[in-house]
């Protein structure tokens, strides 16, 4: 994972072109393990989690995108990232669930995909099954600007203001079943609610 370290020891040349507005870092979890969820507008939004973390997130990927080429795979093998099978449900849970229990951060973009037009999208019941699984707290981030520096289609980022604004963590709570549908998807909509506000889309 020395490029997603990398990334952050190279923050003061990220500084000379883009602005961070980062808030709520006494959120970040500084051990155990951690949900880490956010929106997805750009391509850059893996990258710009790591500005504020101290700790490496994994972020999880399509085995597709990920078997793309032998290049592809040394990239996102040295970012640390998870390739999952997107058809495995149990599968995935599997591969998730092993990072966890070594304590460490799993990134997960919610909606599934990079967001077309910058809005919010609906998100899909992963999150709130692994987290209903597994007891570990889903910590809600909001990324503000990364749509507006690198939309669909652009090859290079505009120079933004780029927000990272991490909410209080939320867990599915022992009062709650796990077997019970309605309270995972409640679940779930309480991380999109989180998120909404954090990215300043809260009618989203």
């Amino acid at each position: 994972m020395w490029l997603s370290e990398m990334t952050r020891g190279f923050r003061p040349v990220f500084d000379l072109y883009f602005t961070f507005d980062v808030s709520g870092e006494r959120h970040v979890p500084r051990q155990g393990p951690g949900i880490i969820a956010a929106n997805h507008s750009s391509f850059i939004d893996p990258w710009v989690l790591a500005i504020p973390f101290p700790r490496n997130i994994r972020q999880i990927i399509n085995r597709g995108w990920y078997e793309r080429s032998p290049a592809w795979q040394w990239f996102f093998d040295s970012n640390g990232t998870v390739p999952l099978e997107p058809s495995s449900t149990d599968g995935t849970f599997q591969v998730v669930e092993r990072v966890l229990r070594d304590d460490e951060l799993i990134g997960i973009f919610p909606e599934g995909r990079i967001s077309d037009d910058g809005r919010l999208a609906r998100f899909r019941p992963g999150v709130a099954f692994l987290a209903a699984r597994t007891g570990v707290p889903v910590v809600p981030v909001g990324i503000r600007g990364a749509f507006e520096s690198l939309p669909r289609g652009r090859k290079w980022p505009r120079r933004r203001t780029i927000g990272i604004h991490i909410g209080e963590p939320l867990t599915f709570g022992p009062e709650r079943d796990p077997g019970d549908r309605r309270a995972l998807f409640r679940f779930r909509d309480e991380v999109r609610e989180a998120i909404a506000t954090l990215c300043g889309q809260p009618d989203a």
